[in-house]
């Protein structure tokens, strides 16, 4: 019974708070499974340190567990993940335990930390500026491929059946949080397709004007679905809240409804482009003019858009009857739908595979 909105939760943790749009995509699939919110409690264990995937040299094992609250940030100075209200220690809380769906609700954006960031994995990271791009993107140009966000979904969920056979079954549930945030990120359009093709000419002769209109798409909508959900908006809820009853019962081929979720998800990129800058305008895409790319090209450019955020939020609710922001809400409770049914697919496959 999904009788919250995450932000009203009292079986959470205040200290965790603000939240950001991975827990929320995550909470609302993860409460339609009573199963995996019946499950007994976790011992808080270390990580097992698999050693096979570099992670971010400024990355740290946080536990949110036992935090207390010490600060009570504004939601509208909250748009770091790592803006909490709580203080997180790294050191190991030993003998606390956990419900394994709280772990899954706490934890899904530490990728959007600096978990991949600052790393040298491939030549190509310089077209998705960083690291931190090359594992949440995956698109082609020229027929080209760039980008791992699949490899990063899948090896985040072997890595959690890993530790479950190892006898680690905190770390399981934690690493299958991280698995959640790249399988959403699959279904997000500007992840898994990089531009409109129409402006690939554009594009080519105009790099810095281009990428000043890509971070404006990309991050402009992240902002207004982040928005959207601390504004207890009832029809993203009810999106991915009927997308993992959908999904829940599936028993099909995981891999080819991951391609066609992506697909859809492709298919939603130039509506996306096209509402943000025809009905939001100039002064929106100047919001993310913060840096030249000519300078700083093949550095993560991740953390350069958060402080064109809270300017973009302000263009984009500073008028609640723009018929875009009606636009968006269409678009994407329909894309968080499908993110919801790709969630409840990928907790029937755990329940199968390893539970």
């Amino acid at each position: 019974m999904v009788d919250y909105y995450l932000h009203d939760d009292p079986r959470l943790p205040a200290a965790a708070a603000p939240w950001y749009t991975h827990e929320y995509i995550t909470y609302f699939a993860v409460l339609t499974q009573d199963w995996l919110l019946n499950l007994p409690t976790v011992e808080v264990q270390a990580n097992p340190q698999f050693g096979d995937w570099p992670v971010g040299p400024n990355h740290v094992d946080l536990y949110k567990e036992g935090a207390e609250v010490v600060r009570d940030i504004p939601l509208e100075d909250a748009q770091d993940c790592a803006d909490r209200n709580g203080d997180f220690s790294p050191e190991l809380p030993v003998g606390a335990k956990i419900e394994p769906w709280k772990i899954l609700v706490l934890y899904p954006t530490e990728p959007d930390m600096e978990l991949d960031t600052d790393l040298n994995l491939h030549p190509g990271q310089k077209v998705t500026q960083g690291s931190h791009g090359w594992r949440h993107m995956e698109f082609r140009v020229f027929g080209k491929k760039f980008g791992a966000l699949r490899e990063s979904f899948w090896y985040y969920f072997n890595a959690a059946k890993r530790a479950w056979v190892a006898g680690n079954a905190y770390w399981a549930w934690r690493f299958l949080s991280r698995a959640t945030h790249y399988l959403a990120d699959l279904g997000h359009p500007a992840h898994v397709k990089v531009f409109p093709y129409r402006m690939l000419f554009r594009i080519l002769r105009h790099l810095k004007e281009s990428f000043t209109v890509f971070s404006a798409a990309h991050n402009g909508h992240e902002v207004y679905a982040q928005a959207r959900f601390r504004q207890g908006f009832m029809p993203f809820k009810e999106a991915l809240v009927d997308g993992a009853r959908l999904g829940s019962p599936h028993h099909g081929n995981f891999r080819y409804e991951l391609e066609r979720y992506c697909l859809n998800a492709k298919k939603q990129l130039t509506p996306i482009y096209t509402t943000l800058l025809h009905d939001f305008g100039d002064e929106f895409v100047h919001a993310y003019d913060k840096f030249d790319p000519a300078k700083e090209f093949g550095q993560d450019a991740s953390q350069a858009v958060l402080s064109a955020e809270k300017e973009a939020h302000d263009i984009l609710f500073r008028d609640p009857n723009n018929p875009g922001l009606q636009v968006l809400d269409r678009i994407t409770t329909d894309l968080l739908r499908e993110v919801g049914r790709m969630l409840g697919f990928l907790f029937a496959t755990v329940k199968t595979e390893f539970v």
